[in-house]
């Protein structure tokens, strides 16, 4: 670990003697489903076939999707990579994902519209215990360290596998991942999903201002839950009744908070 502790000190100091360096990079996301999922979204798709195209064209964006995080030493802008395939489609006009981390404070803030409310969710970043390990490989052009984590979530342990660069070293990474001494480049998360750094822009020319959102009510990541949760119950039951005489629409689960 000696090694690594000089290659994080060297790369330190290079990257202080930097004037206020900024980065934009590109995270591809793709989520991993399990035979058992695979089967009920199919069921789910097969009990609705008026919808079922319309149903496959979400569920492909919502599995393999791009995001965009422009970020410095202190702070980061993470949004989805617009799609030239959605000229209407759900939601259009709304205002986007935005997440702003900073990573001094340990804070994150998220604009995340809902219905026809836009939220600014305000709190703390995961805190994950990292174990470094030994093994390191090459992705692209930059050298990676591994590291593991668990954690739990709503009463399931899960764990984290990440890659690391510490030729840069900014404790960030996609989504709210971080806290590692360096830039996550690959990520999987419980083989659930990926993500995995395909593009990394040195002080690009259009530089994004890296600021925090501001309009929104303004709630805690539970608040939010709880609100989104209520929300998805009352469509349900909306979408039930409406569609009661026909037989139900028992199996299918509409998820409106990823």
């Amino acid at each position: 670990m000696k090694s690594l502790t000089l290659i994080l000190f060297f790369f330190s100091i290079t990257l202080i003697a930097q004037e206020s360096p900024q980065w934009h990079a590109v995270y591809q996301y793709k989520r991993i489903l399990s035979e058992k999922a695979k089967q009920r979204r199919d069921s789910s798709i097969a009990q609705q076939p008026a919808m079922a195209a319309m149903l496959k064209r979400i569920y492909k964006r919502i599995d393999n999707r791009e995001y965009l995080m422009d970020f410095n030493k202190t702070a980061s802008i993470y949004k989805e990579k617009p799609r030239l395939d959605k000229p209407g489609g759900f939601g259009g006009g709304r205002p986007s994902r935005v997440l702003y981390k900073n990573i001094k404070t340990h804070r994150y803030t998220q604009l995340r519209p809902l219905m026809q409310q836009v939220y600014l969710i305000k709190d703390s970043l995961p805190k994950y215990h990292w174990k470094t390990t030994n093994e390191s490989k090459t992705i692209g052009k930059y050298m990676v360290v591994k590291a593991e984590a668990d954690y739990n979530e709503k009463g399931k342990k899960k764990h984290l596998t990440a890659w690391f660069t510490p030729e840069i070293p900014i404790s960030n990474g996609p989504d709210k991942f971080g806290g590692l001494p360096g830039l996550i480049i690959e990520l999987n998360n419980n083989n659930e999903e990926v993500y995995l750094l395909k593009e990394l822009v040195v002080n690009p020319k259009n530089k994004v201002e890296i600021k925090a959102p501001e309009k929104g009510k303004v709630v805690d990541e539970k608040t939010f839950k709880i609100e989104a949760e209520k929300l998805r119950k009352k469509m349900m039951k909306m979408y039930q009744n409406r569609r009661g005489s026909k037989g139900g629409n028992k199996g299918v689960r509409i998820s409106i908070v990823r």
